[in-house]
C-alpha cells in the first residue's frame, strides 16, 4: 500500500520495509525503515512545511480489518534522516502536523506521542480525547464526542480550556451515536455520523468553535488504512 504527501510517495513492501517511491516512475528507492520483528501494511502520511510524518500500521501478524497494536511513527524535518518511535496500543490514524511543521502528534492507545523539531519524541499521557492536533507552540488540542440526556456534543480541550459544541440530532439517526472525530488542520474538526447520515464540520474562528456546515461525504480514518 502506498501513500502520497506532496510529490513524495511512500510504501510498505514485503510487510517489513518502509520505502520511498519515485513519484514519476513508481520505482522503489531508499529504505526508510526496516522492521523485522513485526508485519506492516497500511501507511499514512501528513506534512506541513518541510516536515513529513508517517504512521505505519503494524502488528505481530498484520490484518487489514483489525486495529494494529505495534504501529510505528516516523518523521523527518526535510532531510533523508528519519526518526522513529513505537506507538502504544491501538494506533492507525495519520499524524497531526502543526502549520509550520515544527510539532507533530500521533494518537495512540493511551494519550499521544509527540515530536518537536528541537526536542525529539516524548509522550503525553494526560490527553483524554478521540482526536488531537497541535499548534506551532506545542499546545495540544483534543476533541471527543460525549453523550448526555440532551443528545450529543463535541468536547474540545486546549490546555485547561474546555468548550462543548452541541451536535445536531439528524432525522433518521434514532439512537445511533456519532462514531468518529478527526481534526482537519488545527482549526477544523470533522465528526462522523452513521452510514447514510452526513458528517459535521466544526470550525474555530476568532477564538470560538461553531458548527460550520454538514458534509456530504465521510473522510475519517479507519483501521487497516481505509477511509
Amino acid at each position: 500500500m502506498q501513500t502520497r504527501t506532496g510529490e513524495v510517495r511512500f510504501a510498505v513492501v514485503d510487510q517489513h520495509k518502509v520505502v520511498r517511491v519515485d513519484a514519476d516512475t513508481g520505482n522503489v528507492g531508499v529504505v526508510v525503515l526496516a522492521l523485522a520483528d513485526r508485519e506492516c501494511g497500511a501507511i499514512k502520511a501528513a506534512s506541513a512545511g518541510s516536515t513529513i510524518a508517517l504512521t505505519v500500521a503494524c502488528d505481530e501478524s498484520y490484518a487489514a480489518d483489525t486495529a494494529p497494536t505495534k504501529s510505528v511513527a516516523l518523521v523527518t524535518a526535510g532531510s533523508d534522516d528519519w526518526e522513529h518511535h513505537d506507538l502504544a496500543g491501538e494506533a492507525f490514524q495519520p499524524a497531526a502536523v502543526s502549520p509550520a511543521g515544527t510539532q507533530v502528534v500521533w494518537p495512540q492507545g493511551k494519550g499521544v506521542l509527540r515530536w518537536s523539531r528541537h526536542g525529539g519524541f516524548d509522550e503525553a499521557s494526560d490527553v483524554d480525547a478521540d482526536a488531537v492536533a497541535v499548534t506551532d507552540d506545542g499546545t495540544l488540542r483534543g476533541a471527543q464526542v460525549i453523550a448526555d440526556a440532551d443528545g450529543s456534543a463535541l468536547r474540545i480541550t486546549e490546555g485547561k480550556s474546555v468548550t462543548e459544541v452541541r451536535l445536531p440530532a439528524h432525522q433518521g439517526m434514532g439512537d445511533a451515536e456519532y462514531d468518529g472525530v478527526q481534526f482537519d488542520g488545527v482549526d477544523t474538526i470533522v465528526v462522523a455520523t452513521p452510514e447514510g447520515v452526513d458528517d459535521v464540520r466544526v470550525q474555530r474562528r476568532d477564538g470560538r468553535w461553531d458548527i460550520e456546515k454538514v458534509l456530504g461525504t465521510r473522510s475519517l480514518s479507519r483501521p487497516g488504512g481505509t477511509r
